[in-house]
């Protein structure tokens, strides 16, 4: 598994997760703060997850931001079955090289259809990562590392890998 460089946005960070594990699939195209009108079937991804950044003190951040399926009107298995997809390769998952963990709001999409009746299926996020004074001397390269991090009780101890 490549890991992202999370000196980029958080937009990027995503993007670069998804279609590294996910790709983009025929018709399936993923945009970065927006969905065209013209198209029926995309995924968008956005910078907020409809709750604050926050930063627990100061020992990591929890950013938010949200995953939105959209597919034609009647579309509903369809745009259900690319969710999931896209559900499943980011929950529980380590999306940059100093993200802690990746995990959804809820469990089900929130459901709507569009203005002009398109099924929509959206997702919150909130993606933990470490925070800058700290990822100055930790990397992670796996969940095992993470885990590890309970054996540890100075930060200043840790060697880059």
């Amino acid at each position: 598994m490549s890991l992202v460089d999370d000196s980029m946005p958080l937009l990027d960070v995503i993007y670069d997760y998804l279609t590294a594990h996910v790709g983009h699939t025929t018709g399936w195209l993923i945009y970065k703060g927006y969905l065209p009108d013209e198209q029926d079937q995309c995924v968008g991804i956005f910078e907020t997850g409809g709750l604050p950044a926050d930063t627990m003190e100061r020992e990591n951040e929890r950013l938010t931001f949200q995953l939105r399926v959209r597919g034609a009107r009647l579309d509903y298995v369809i745009v259900r079955a690319k969710w999931r997809e896209m559900f499943m390769a980011l929950q529980d998952s380590l999306p940059g090289v100093t993200s802690i963990l990746c995990q959804a709001e809820h469990y089900g999409p929130l459901v709507w259809n569009d203005p002009v009746g398109r099924v929509n299926m959206t997702t919150n996020w909130r993606i933990i990562q470490l925070n800058q004074d700290i990822q100055e001397h930790v990397y992670f390269k796996t969940m095992d590392d993470v885990q590890n991090m309970d054996n540890v009780t100075n930060m200043d101890t840790l060697e880059e890998a």
